[in-house]
């Protein structure tokens, strides 16, 4: 039986917010980039809607799918909701350019719309132009100045520019200025320099909270930090009432809440908060998505590899702190030191030691696309490629149903806000 596995990379607008996705489909080969795929991807696109819905993609967000030779498919073609996607064409696609084109013009014309992969400015992209609503730029190999020739150039039609493989602030504030409308890469969660942010009052008390958590501090000690904050306070009441504890009886006290659920998940519940309570819309917020899916792997990978709950727990705090220099614009270590946290998750933070550390290794290596230096990896924990594809393409899952089941329980009209539940607590 085939398998199909999903990745998804947010393309962010010219704020930062997730204005779209780029949707990639892998087969088991999908970490051995020298391996031909089993399935090609509109057939990995067929897999996955045997059984899934396309809604489970992106949600209400733009999915742009790039189908290669399928694209003249219509049974393929035939699967996809033309109001939701945008299907990515290549001069480089395995199709004489006139069958693509005139595909192409076919799909236009019902409605469909394209992006334009990997533009230069070449005779072979010319016919694809006016076709395009949306044009990709690489800044990966490119000189500059040819990226702002191609930018000159393509400003004269009404197609959006979207700038992808930008990897730092940098990067981002070139093609910002350039006039890009959309930003593909790793800039938002990357930290190339330190540029110190201001940690708000309730990113203080959080900290403050975890610490304690960490040192296993008495209930009374912990109740006093959540009775000096009633936004905590209602979090911790919504959290113990959510369907997730499915908690049977009448919760009356701060204390009765927090025993019910124990510091482990308290303790996962505080560092989520961390990335969230300043932010109240997290379903565009790109790094706020990144830190709950790398939580979610991690915590995945750990049951998969130990067969422990506690581990889990464990890997996936690791998973979430992974990512606090950059939410603070802060060295780690001087982060991790007002934590409190226990050696193993410190270890594997700071030295990538221990299973933790290694598990830690593993998402890194997949976010940067690392496929070379994974193997030696799976093999130290006794897992396999198949293993770390199944549990990203489940992590990405439960995010986006837990997006739209938000968007579910609002108003018509009006966007999803922040929840203090986050689906992802306690898997």
């Amino acid at each position: 039986m085939n398998q199909c596995f999903v990745t998804r990379k947010p393309l962010l607008d010219r704020y930062k917010n997730i204005a779209a996705y780029e949707v990639l489909f892998r087969d088991m080969n999908g970490l051995r980039p020298d391996v031909v795929p089993t399935l090609s991807p509109g057939e990995a696109l067929a897999v996955f809607l045997s059984t899934n819905s396309f809604r489970q993609l992106t949600g209400e967000k733009l999915a742009v799918v790039s189908l290669g030779p399928d694209l003249v498919k219509d049974h393929i073609t035939a699967l996809i909701p033309k109001d939701k996607t945008v299907l990515g064409v290549s001069d480089g696609d395995p199709l004489t350019n006139a069958v693509l084109m005139e595909q192409c013009k076919a799909l236009r014309q019902r409605g469909y719309r394209f992006c334009l992969n990997d533009f230069k400015h070449e005779e072979s992209f010319s016919p694809f132009l006016p076709l395009a609503e949306f044009v990709q730029i690489s800044m990966a190999g490119n000189d500059r100045a040819k990226i702002a020739e191609n930018v000159s150039l393509l400003k004269k039609l009404s197609a959006k520019l979207l700038a992808s493989d930008v990897n730092s602030e940098e990067e981002y504030n070139y093609c910002l200025n350039l006039g890009f409308d959309l930003f593909k890469g790793s800039f938002y969660h990357r930290t190339c320099k330190i540029t110190p942010k201001s940690i708000s009052p309730s990113q203080l008390l959080l900290l403050e909270l975890s610490a304690y958590l960490a040192r296993d501090e008495d209930m009374h000690t912990v109740e006093g930090i959540f009775k000096k904050n009633p936004e905590l306070t209602f979090g911790l009441l919504k959290l113990i009432n959510s369907a997730f504890f499915r908690v049977q009886q009448k919760v009356t006290s701060i204390r009765q809440a927090i025993a019910l659920l124990g510091y482990g998940n308290l303790q996962k519940w505080v560092g989520l908060l961390l990335f969230t309570i300043d932010h109240r819309d997290h379903t565009f917020n790109p790094l706020t998505e990144k830190v709950l899916v790398r939580g979610r792997i991690m915590e995945l990978l750990a049951e998969r590899v130990t067969g422990s709950k506690t581990v889990a727990d464990s890997a996936f705090i690791t998973g979430i702190l992974s990512f606090v220099n950059v939410l603070f614009g802060k060295p780690l270590q001087e982060i991790i030191d007002k934590l409190s946290l226990a050696l193993e998750i410190r270890d594997a933070l700071l030295q990538r030691a221990g299973v933790l550390g290694t598990l830690l290794a593993i998402t890194e290596d997949l976010d940067d696309e690392n496929y070379g230096e994974l193997e030696q990896k799976f093999s130290a924990v006794g897992i396999r490629s198949i293993d770390l594809l199944s549990i990203e393409t489940k992590a990405i899952l439960e995010y986006q149903t837990s997006v739209n089941d938000d968007l579910r329980k609002l108003p018509q009209g009006k966007e999803a806000n922040q929840s203090l539940v986050p689906r992802a607590v306690g898997g």
